[in-house]
């Protein structure tokens, strides 16, 4: 076997330093200047947080949504994470950054190898240690086909054994048929849970990695995978039990109300004060549930809120010319990988042709949405690919709002106002259907309900009848998984800032109930196309795969790409040593220290 210095390996230095310069540029350190601080909480080491909605789970396999994530990250440790400053992968239970290699021989021939070793202070909540058997519990849980981890299943499908060190059942090497450009990141950056928890009754202790790489088929009619699979899928998980190795332990759930971390006492990361990651100051951190943006500003105005993220970007300015606000709160606005889009439901008959959809697309007013809405805090883009990354296909041409051309494209492929009542209609299974669209969008985000409603204003000028539709976020979430919609206004919150894997969004593999390709793109040829930029190492003819791909979701147009908003970030200034990240959320609760 031959070591792999695995930074080189993948090109990933041209990416980092693109994105580094693009997060450093506004308002990257908090705490810099304002007007003297005189605030009743001073002395309030709690940290009281945001959110529009609460968290469909705490269950960090199952769970989709990046309010899940934010909180699931304080609950349980990873091997590796991200380090907000230099964007690279650093140790938080391992002891280091695996030892990677290319496997030149024997069974795994052509593969490669990743051994890593997890830190021996590290224990669950029970004293307990975490050790690999853990690990390898987590990744078989994730590749039981029953369990509902579509989302995570396509990043970890090069695993193909877990071996562990006979001597240090903390020691272990995964094994790998292929080269896989973030097998690092993707069996790093992962929450580990507790076997002897989840799998109270050991069903999986018998069944191997290997025996799960099977096909589908085989594995359905296995009657252990199946009891696991509905135990470790029972709502139990997702807010009664509820245990992790990381700092904070959950204590409370209210329902629409709040959720309370609570610090843990004497917790393992203690013991390792020169690990920088595994520092938590805070005693208590609370999540707030405040579906109102008004009433959410008004709570910070009497300091029982100290983090915002989501505002509206015009009230977020608005906020920065208040100087009394300013006395109390610090407002930044770092670039994010967030990409705002309106995914169209390809396998209903009304948008299964391209024509349909691009008509669509020219309904969309880029510039006004990102003029009158976003207050210039956000950059056009016309793909899933951040327009920061060096392989971003700069060449496609961005689809003009332009109601005429629409009407042509609608009308070419058949969609005419036959009955002239202002709508269009096509007979489609011999039936006449009026191109009536229902646009959902959640609970909350101002923002998407207002391209909504500049969609929809254009969509009559062309003949369609625009119906908006919002959910609460659990059943907005229920819906997009059952492809219950027509269009829907969501975004991609891509946290990682290594190479994009597309499969998990754009592989027909990922086109199940719970998989994340939602809008039913893709086909033999875009699937060989995304699984080989997974294995590509020569950066240009990765570059140049990336870009192919990016034309042909350009061309089917199964989303129509907005925009990648900044993020609006409030902090309270009684924290210190506070920057924000490109990283989402944007900051490092864990951090947040008084001054």
């Amino acid at each position: 076997m031959n070591t792999i210095k695995f930074v080189k390996f993948l090109g990933l230095s041209v990416v980092t330093a693109v994105l580094l310069t693009a997060c450093n540029g506004d308002n990257v350190k908090s705490n810099s200047g304002g007007s003297k601080m005189n605030s009743k909480k001073a002395n309030d080491p709690s940290v009281t947080v945001w959110l529009l909605s609460e968290p469909e789970s705490l269950n960090p396999i199952n769970s989709v949504s990046d309010h899940a994530q934010n909180i699931n990250n304080l609950i349980f440790s990873r091997l590796l994470e991200f380090d907000e400053k230099t964007l690279q992968l650093v140790p938080q239970l391992a002891l280091k950054r695996p030892e990677i290699k290319e496997i030149t021989e024997g069974e795994y021939k052509g593969g490669m190898s990743l051994t890593y070793e997890i830190a021996k202070e590290a224990v669950w909540d029970d004293g307990k240690p975490v050790t690999a058997y853990d690990y390898i519990f987590t990744i078989k849980t994730i590749k039981v086909p029953m369990v509902n981890s579509g989302q995570k299943k396509p990043y970890f499908e090069f695993v193909k054994d877990i071996v562990v060190d006979e001597s240090n059942n903390k020691k272990f090497t995964i094994y790998s048929k292929d080269r896989y450009f973030s097998a690092e990141e993707s069996s790093g950056d992962l929450q580990i849970i507790p076997e002897h928890i989840y799998d109270a009754e050991g069903l999986l202790k018998k069944i191997t990695i290997k025996n799960l790489n099977a096909k589908y088929s085989e594995l359905a009619s296995n009657d252990e995978l199946s009891r696991f699979a509905d135990q470790f899928n029972d709502p139990k998980f997702d807010r009664q039990v509820v245990v992790g190795a990381g700092p904070y332990k959950f204590t409370e759930w209210k329902n629409g109300q709040y959720l309370v971390l609570d610090r843990k006492k004497n917790w393992w990361g203690d013991k390792l004060k020169n690990n920088p990651v595994l520092k938590a100051v805070p005693p208590k951190i609370t999540f707030k549930v405040v579906s109102d943006e008004g009433t959410a500003i008004t709570n910070a105005q009497d300091e029982s809120l100290d983090v915002l993220r989501l505002l509206k970007p015009r009230k977020f300015i608005e906020l920065k010319e208040d100087d009394n606000f300013q006395k109390l709160y610090d407002l930044s606005t770092p670039e994010t990988f967030n990409c705002i889009y309106l995914g169209i439901n390809t396998k209903n008959p009304k948008f299964s042709d391209k024509r349909v959809r691009k008509a669509l697309a020219h309904l969309v007013n880029k510039e006004d949405i990102i003029t009158s809405l976003y207050s210039e805090l956000a950059i056009k883009c016309n793909s899933p690919i951040n327009p920061k990354k060096p392989y971003y296909n700069n060449d496609i041409k961005e689809v003009k709002f332009d109601v005429e051309a629409a009407k042509k494209l609608l009308a070419d492929a058949g969609w005419t106002d036959t009955d002239k009542n202002g709508v269009v209609d096509k007979n489609i299974g011999g039936k006449k259907t009026e191109m009536i669209i229902k646009f959902k969008y959640n609970e909350g985000n101002e923002i998407r309900k207002n391209i909504g409603l500049l969609f929809q204003e254009a969509a009559k000028q062309a003949g369609i009848k625009v119906e908006l539709e919002v959910r609460e976020w659990q059943a907005y979430m229920d819906e997009l998984k059952a492809r219950n919609y027509d269009v829907v206004c969501s975004g991609w919150n891509n946290t990682s800032p290594n190479l994009d894997d597309l499969k998990q969004v754009w592989h027909t593999s990922s086109d199940t109930p719970d998989g994340s390709n939602r809008t039913g793109f893709g086909n033999a040829e875009t699937d060989k196309i995304i699984d080989e930029i997974r294995t590509t190492f020569d950066e240009k003819k990765r570059n140049d795969l990336y870009k192919k791909i990016q034309e042909i979701i350009h061309d089917e147009m199964p989303c129509v790409f907005i925009c990648v908003p900044s993020a609006c970030l409030v902090i309270h200034k009684r924290f210190k040593n506070i920057e924000t990240s490109v990283l989402a959320p944007g900051y490092r609760l864990q951090v947040f220290d008084l001054k």
